[in-house]
Parts: structure tokens; C-alpha cells; sequence
């Protein structure tokens, strides 16, 4: 695998970067042997929510508390919620549709290079109970429909409302049809 997908040629933020794109980057770098999902964001800086920065809204405050913690304070209120929207009943219950603070439950590391990314590393196969989540999921890929947010918790009254920062959705993923990166 490919632990620091966002200074990794074969990623996208390598190809953003020689192509120009100076917007921040949020970096999810989910490694599950024998496969890897890297899901990239850009922050538009023009965004309403973002305006003001830590003096700003609700959701500025929590985005700029957020990058300036530790790894630790990452791993603490970085929450996930997962689910499989369509595919077999086994496959649901092995990924229940509720949210996670993934610090908690992986392997998790953070690497933020500031104005430039956030990546975020899971670990998602460290233990038996994730290996056995992850070969039920795997297997069912194909016929799967799945859905994904992550957000940042909040702790505090004024953190409040929390709101979606990262959402993608899957539907009937083939692995033999990915791209893989040149490691070296």
C-alpha cells in the first residue's frame, strides 16, 4: 500500500499540483489490503461556509480547530458514517449505517501540510474483527451500492450544526477495473 497517497506521484494530488491546482486539499487514504481507496477533496476557497476562517461561522471554526490538533485530537473527532444503500443482508450488517469516530475503532494517522492538505490514513484491516468486515464487503463489491460521509465532530455548543464535509457514493464497484499506482 500506499500510506502518503497526497505525495505520491500516481494520485491525484500529485497530478492537481503539476497541473496547477493551488486549492487545499482533503486527502481520505483508506488502505484494506490487498486494496486501497483514496478519496480526494478541494476546498473551494470562495466557499460561504469558510469565509472568516476561526472567526467565521460554526463550520469554519470547527474545519480550522480541526487542522491545527494533533494527530490524537484528529483521530478523536473524525467520524465517519458508512452504509450500503442496496446489496445482500450480510453485507449490511457487517457495515451498519450509523456514525463512527474512526479514530477510535482503526488504525488512524493524520499528516496536515499547511495551505496545502489534510491526508487522513485508516488502517481499516488492523484487526480480525476489520479483516472479516473488509473480506464480506470486498467480496459483495459488485453488487453493492455504498454510500459515504465524513465529518467532524463537534464538542462544543457553538460547533454546532455539524455538517457533511466529504460525501461520495459507489454503485457496483469492479476491483479488477481500477487503476493501481506504481508503488516505488
Amino acid at each position: 500500500p500506499v500510506w502518503r497517497a497526497a505525495e505520491h506521484k500516481g494520485f491525484y494530488p500529485h497530478h492537481a499540483r503539476k497541473n496547477g491546482d493551488k486549492r487545499f486539499l482533503l486527502v481520505q487514504n483508506w488502505v484494506f489490503p490487498p486494496f486501497q481507496c483514496v478519496l480526494t477533496g478541494a476546498l473551494d476557497p470562495a466557499a460561504p461556509w469558510l469565509r472568516g476562517g476561526g472567526a467565521g461561522n460554526p463550520q469554519a471554526r470547527l474545519w480550522q480547530k480541526f487542522l491545527d490538533m494533533d494527530n490524537e485530537g484528529r483521530r478523536d473527532v473524525f467520524k465517519v458514517i458508512c452504509s450500503v444503500e442496496d446489496g445482500p443482508w450480510l453485507v449490511k450488517r457487517a457495515l451498519p449505517k450509523k456514525p463512527v469516530l474512526i479514530g477510535r475503532k482503526l488504525g488512524m494517522f493524520s499528516y496536515h501540510e499547511p495551505d496545502d492538505h489534510l491526508e487522513i490514513v485508516m488502517d481499516v484491516a488492523a484487526g480480525r474483527g476489520q479483516q472479516v468486515a473488509v473480506g464480506i464487503v470486498c467480496g459483495a463489491l459488485r453488487r453493492l451500492q455504498l454510500a459515504f460521509s465524513a465529518l467532524i465532530e463537534a464538542r462544543e455548543e457553538e460547533e454546532l450544526p455539524e455538517n457533511v464535509l466529504f460525501g461520495a457514493s459507489m454503485l457496483h464497484l469492479d476491483p479488477s477495473k481500477l487503476f493501481c499506482p506504481e508503488v516505488a
